[in-house]
């Protein structure tokens, strides 16, 4: 598995000399491959703390997860119990702290996708492009569903299944993700196979320059907000 994980500070922060709010992460052994990828409420006053911690966190729960038990055994409630806990722990409420989520976990070619709130989740079946994980907006369509939550149990959501032999899932945040798919359609763009093209072909350092140059330039016509990325592939 090749793993490329980039993100860029949105017009609207940078103007304001605020730090990027989007946080990914990854890790990777000979047990499982994970990718996350967290956008900070910028509501709340934690923002990036809450995104940071989020996929810290999350890659540790993984860690911890796989010395006992299997993907097929993982349980959302267990899961969501722990990220509250530790914000919980670290001081952090829902009035302070919040931070969207999406994650995908992979052991041989099978996958799980968690998420919550906004951004989109893709998969990549042998050349075969989709939405496997959709975003979740609340009343407005500016409004989403963030950890921490008393909600988190009813908003969390998870998808399984297995790419073919040539396959990739993308993870965005919501600053790239319309400009990806038709909502209406579920039709995605071909921007997305540019991205696992690029990632399958370039090196690491490469491809993120390339994507950070598509974030300043084409999607950055369309969205001030900030804007990340994290891609799995199967190498081939």
């Amino acid at each position: 598995m090749k793993i490329i994980c980039t993100s860029l500070t949105g017009s609207a922060h940078q103007v304001k000399n605020i730090e990027c709010q989007d946080v990914v992460n990854s890790y990777c052994d000979d047990t499982f491959s994970i990718i996350v990828l967290s956008d900070g409420a910028g509501s709340k006053p934690y923002a990036l703390e809450s995104a940071t911690l989020l996929t810290f966190e999350t890659i540790s729960y993984f860690k911890s997860f796989f010395t006992s038990s299997h993907i097929d055994f993982f349980d959302s409630e267990d899961f969501i119990n722990y990220i509250q806990r530790c914000f919980q722990e670290n001081g952090y409420s829902p009035e302070t702290a919040g931070a969207t989520l999406i994650f995908a976990v992979v052991i041989n070619n099978r996958y799980l996708i968690g998420h919550m709130g906004d951004g989109v989740a893709l998969l990549e079946n042998n050349d075969d492009f989709s939405v496997i994980s959709y975003p979740e907006n609340g009343e407005y369509e500016c409004e989403t569903f963030f950890f921490p939550s008393e909600s988190a149990h009813k908003h969390f959501r998870t998808t399984r299944g297995e790419m073919g032999s040539s396959g990739a899932i993308i993870l965005t945040s919501d600053g790239i993700s319309d400009c990806l798919y038709d909502f209406n359609t579920g039709r995605v763009a071909n921007a997305v196979k540019l991205m696992v093209e690029w990632a399958r072909d370039y090196s690491e350092e490469k491809c993120k320059e390339v994507l950070l140059n598509n974030f300043r330039t084409i999607f950055s016509e369309y969205s001030a907000d900030d804007k990340s990325v994290a891609i799995i592939c199967t190498t081939e």
